[in-house]
Formats: structure tokens, sequence, C-alpha cells
């Protein structure tokens, strides 16, 4: 049953004729209200590409045989000579090899048309990961799709409007501290690396909408690094670096603030050396996980997270 109004409620379309991938969801908002969403991870503009392994080359018949659906139907496996995915294809009969000609199904598994006819794809493995059908009924269901709000575009809209605001506000900064004659060049550095980073989250922004997020690399990269750690960490480098100034300021105008002022002068210099650190391990993290984007940002954040907790001057 389709249970739209259940807080877990996680609902996948797959237009195969229009090329769109829709993914339904739901999420608690103010006073607990379920807010109703759609992702179609920018296929709605750029089309998902149905290629899939089973087309481009023969399938050869394996001797393995698996049971689906309580035992009801008997599969035997197929494979390519060059590649390590098997499928268990389940038909009236079993060729001693086939040619995929389409496919209509989704993660590996679905029904697909061969020069030897149709079969069911009941299972594909690669290594550890697996898909396999549980169970085959016919329903008849009724969704309406219309109280679904576009997560995405709301998501540009407003990153684009606060990256405006974000200009503005630096530009506004930039006077203050022009007129403050307090640590003006550590300050100045903030806003330069600030308005550095407006443009390269409007770039990010661009990014991400050049192609679909399911396959599209550059848009994959452009959306996961509007959600980079790394800029907030060397920001709390740079205004660290303006408190110990501060700090240093006030001590030398107040001699009688001395010990508060040392004390916080060593506390920022402690955060400033474990921010470099996190800085240096995000790096790193980037190298080692440079063929998974989505793994590099989880380790970024996790380390990120780790440092915001350790150190506090406040």
């Amino acid at each position: 049953m389709i249970m739209p109004e259940i807080e877990s409620f996680s609902f996948t379309v797959i237009n195969f004729k229009m090329s769109n991938v829709y993914f339904y969801r739901n999420q608690k908002g103010n006073n607990n209200q379920l807010t109703h969403l759609v992702s179609t991870s920018n296929t709605d503009s750029h089309e998902y590409q149905m290629t899939n392994l089973l087309t481009s080359a023969p399938l050869t018949r394996k001797s393995e045989r698996r049971t689906y659906c309580e035992g009801s139907a008997e599969a035997l496996a197929y494979k390519r000579s060059d590649e390590p995915t098997t499928w268990f294809l389940y038909g009236d009969r079993f060729p001693a090899s086939v040619q995929a000609q389409k496919f209509f199904g989704a993660f590996g598994v679905g029904v697909v048309r061969t020069d030897q006819g149709a079969f069911i794809v009941m299972e594909r493995t690669s290594g550890t990961s697996y898909t396999v059908i549980k169970r085959i009924t016919k329903e008849r269901l009724c969704f309406d799709p219309s109280g679904y709000k576009m997560s995405e575009a709301d998501f540009f809209t407003k990153r684009t409007a606060d990256l405006a605001a974000e200009r503005e506000k630096i530009n506004r900064d930039e006077a203050d501290v022009q007129n403050s004659g307090i640590c003006v060049a550590e300050k100045m550095e903030l806003i330069s690396f600030r308005r550095q980073q407006v443009q390269v989250q409007e770039e990010n922004l661009r990014r991400a909408q050049s192609g679909n997020l399911l396959q599209d690399r550059t848009a994959q990269q452009g959306m996961l690094n509007t959600m980079d750690p790394l800029a907030s960490v060397q920001m709390g480098i740079l205004q660290a670096r303006i408190g110990i100034c501060g700090s240093r300021d006030d001590m030398a105008k107040n001699p009688s603030h001395a010990p508060g002022d040392s004390r916080k002068i060593e506390c920022l210099n402690q955060q400033i050396a474990s921010l470099q650190q996190a800085e240096a391990e995000m790096r790193a993290a980037e190298t080692r996980y440079a063929a998974n984007m989505a793994q590099a940002l989880a380790e970024k954040s996790r380390i990120y997270y780790r440092v915001l907790a350790s150190v506090s001057c406040n």
C-alpha cells in the first residue's frame, strides 16, 4: 500500500518514457507537521540516461541456479565474459547465450527483452552488493503527487538568495572594518576569504545544475561542494587570528586585562592548531577517497564535528 501520510513514507517513480526519476518522501517541519517533498535529482531538466551493462554485450548461460518467490520461480545465472556482474534470468527456456536489447526495471532487476525473447531478471549480483526480487504481485495503485514540493528547486533558489545576501553583508562589513582601526589586516583577510567563498559557492551551484545528480559527476561534485565543511574550518582559523589580535590590542590598552587576555590567546592558538590539523586531515581524505566524492564528504564532516566539539574559547 502507498501511505503518503506516514513520516517514513518513501516512494520512487522511474518514468522510462520521459527519462525522469522522482523520489517522494516526507520530512518533519515546524510544529511537527509533515512536509511533502519530491526530488528529481535534476532529471526533470537533464534526462536520466537509461544505459546499463545488460545491453552492451552478449550474456552467456552459467550452471548456477537459484529459486525465487518462495520457490515458484527458478532462474539461471548469466554473465558477460568481460564483467563480473551476474544476472539471474527467469523465463520459459534458457538459451546458451542472449543479447539483451531493452531493459525495463531498476537497480539491475526487472524485465529484459532479448534476441531470444523476454526474461525477468530476478537478481543482480556484483561482488558483495546485490539486488533481488522477493515478490511479484499485480496491483492497481493511485498516487497524487500534486502536493509535493520540489526540493532541488527550493534549495537552489534559497541558496542563490543566501549568497546574494552574504555578498551585500560582506560589503557592509568591509566598510565597518576599514573604519574600525583595529586588526584591519586580519579582518580584511577574512573579508577577502568570504568574498572568494561566495564566488566558489556560486560556481558550485552552477555546476550542481549542469546535469542530473544521479549520473553526471560534475553536477554531483558541485552539489557535494556546497556542503563541504573545509571552508568553515579555514574561516575558523581566520576568525581565531582576529580574536588573538583583538586580545593583544586589549592587553596593550588595558594592562589589568592581561591575565584574561593571555588565557584567551593561548586558547585561540590551541584552536588554530586543532583547525589546521583538521584541514590537513580533510585534504588527506580528499586524496584517499578521490574516487568516492560522497565518502570524502562524509569523512570531512566527521572530522569537522570532532574538532568543533573539542575546542571552544568563548
